[in-house]
């Protein structure tokens, strides 16, 4: 029971091992409190995946452990671990957890990396991730620019 407590911001135990990137203590955890423990979230909706997305042996661990269900799962703004991993510029992190999640997980990565792509140029910003896409065309228009990939 103590191990599937929360803390005033909804999260576990997993979650603290995963933002501190304690992938040992997050073994322990999974394994005394089940993939439900994996699953949770916290108040703001972030999984054990996305908190602990910085730390590579622990998003390698969770992707794996809890498959495209826990890639799928987004937060209260609407961004799942690889919106937030391609938003932050890690490109290796976002292919190496949706590789882990075979075709379902690239095909995540893709609308992933649109919508991150989005939300930089409504902030002002274009970012284009190396290797991806082949060819980026960016025509401004009088309600702003348009991107699409090829």
């Amino acid at each position: 029971e103590l191990v599937m407590m929360v803390d005033k911001d909804g999260m576990s135990c997993a979650h603290s091992a995963a933002l501190n990137g304690h992938v040992e203590a997050l073994r322990v955890c999974v394994e005394y409190g089940g993939r439900e423990l994996l699953m949770g979230v916290d108040k703001g909706g972030s999984s054990v995946l996305s908190v602990g997305a910085a730390h590579r042996q622990v998003r390698e661990y969770a992707a794996r452990e809890g498959g495209v269900e826990l890639l799928k799962v987004a937060d209260s703004g609407g961004w799942t671990v690889l919106h937030r991993l391609v938003y932050s510029g890690d490109e290796d992190g976002a292919v190496e957890v949706a590789s882990l999640c075979g075709e379902e997980g690239g095909t995540m990565l893709e609308a992933a990396r649109g919508e991150a792509v989005k939300a930089m140029e409504h902030e002002g910003q274009l970012s284009v991730t190396r290797g991806w896409p082949s060819m980026v065309r960016i025509d401004g228009g009088e309600e702003g620019a348009v991107v699409s990939f090829g």
